[in-house]
């Protein structure tokens, strides 16, 4: 079984791999077919149908080519119909790339979080968020996200949230203090969590190591 991209686009309602093809594809690419069908039902991207008018141009089609002699005005018609028929589904087509939450959404970046995460920020007012990378120089200026926006995704790329960054700034990983956590009931617990995490990420992680601090607003929840 072979899946084309855009059987996933123009079907992503009653799109599936049956589970006896499953074993054809990477993790990879099952991952992939997943996160991009969870988006187009997001969008609402409805399984694709043509109009009534194409549908009557292809069922006069059908007529004459039944018929046992088809003679040269018979040809004209189904070569006229053909194309007023093509013309019909592209205009179709063009329906349907106009869709209004894509458009909404499409510069959103997405944030990919356990889903026990995200519900600490949209149900226990979590308004933060704390980055750091092996690769971030200390001395480095932090590039700003301000008005930036993302949409939440679990570990399953469902939909959960939006959300809007509204201030952030670098600081040192000791300066990080409960009043900049609202959300988390139990700080100390919570650090020496992220801190275990980041020496995972690079050994040489410690308390003067710099982190990135952003405040974030929730915009939808889905």
């Amino acid at each position: 079984m072979f899946i084309r991209d855009k059987d996933l686009y123009f079907y992503p309602e009653s799109f599936n791999i049956p589970d006896e093809f499953k074993n054809n594809y990477s993790r990879q690419e099952l991952n992939y077919i997943n996160e991009l069908q969870k988006f187009l039902l997001f969008i609402e991207l409805k399984d694709f149908k043509n109009s009534k008018e194409y549908y009557s141009i292809e069922e006069k089609c059908k007529k004459l080519l039944a018929k046992d002699k088809i003679n040269l005005i018979d040809k004209a018609k189904i070569t006229y119909l053909s194309k007023k028929g093509q013309k019909i589904n592209y205009q179709d087509m063009l329906v349907r790339c106009h869709n209004e939450r894509y458009a909404k959404y499409k510069n959103y970046g997405q944030l990919i979080f356990p889903k026990e995460k995200i519900e600490n920020i949209t149900e226990n007012g979590q308004d933060f968020l704390v980055h750091y990378s092996p690769f971030f120089k200390n001395d480095d200026d932090i590039y700003s996200t301000i008005g930036h926006k993302y949409l939440l995704k679990d570990d399953n790329y469902n939909i959960l949230a939006s959300i809007e960054i509204i201030d952030n700034k670098k600081m040192k990983f000791k300066d990080l203090n409960q009043t900049m956590v609202i959300g988390i009931k139990d700080f100390p617990k919570y650090k020496n969590d992220i801190k275990k995490y980041y020496i995972e990420l690079d050994k040489n992680f410690n308390d003067e190591s710099f982190i990135v601090y952003e405040k974030i607003k929730v915009l939808e929840k889905f």
